[in-house]
């Protein structure tokens, strides 16, 4: 993300788009553009990754409680990223 903030500043581009996941993965965005939302994009995906992975280890492990914790955050996250409209 930083990478694609110094690419910008030095563009002296400093206009803001919307983008959507088509737009980054269908191409047409510029490099700046293209990593700065890559950033972010990493920086979301970060906690559902880690609800999944932490998951998958208890399940490995047989630490139901856990389980149903993680089970409960993965479905709040997903409601949550249903309902934003992201």
């Amino acid at each position: 993300m930083l990478a694609g903030v110094a690419l910008k500043w030095a563009h002296q581009d400093f206009s803001s788009v919307g983008i959507g996941l088509r737009d980054i993965f269908g191409g047409g965005l510029s490099w700046d553009d293209f990593l700065m939302t890559l950033g972010v994009l990493t920086l979301a995906i970060t906690p559902v990754l880690r609800v999944v992975t932490l998951l998958t280890l208890w399940i490995l492990e047989s630490d139901w409680v856990f389980v149903g914790v993680a089970f409960g955050v993965l479905v709040v996250l997903s409601v949550s990223i249903s309902l934003g409209g992201g």
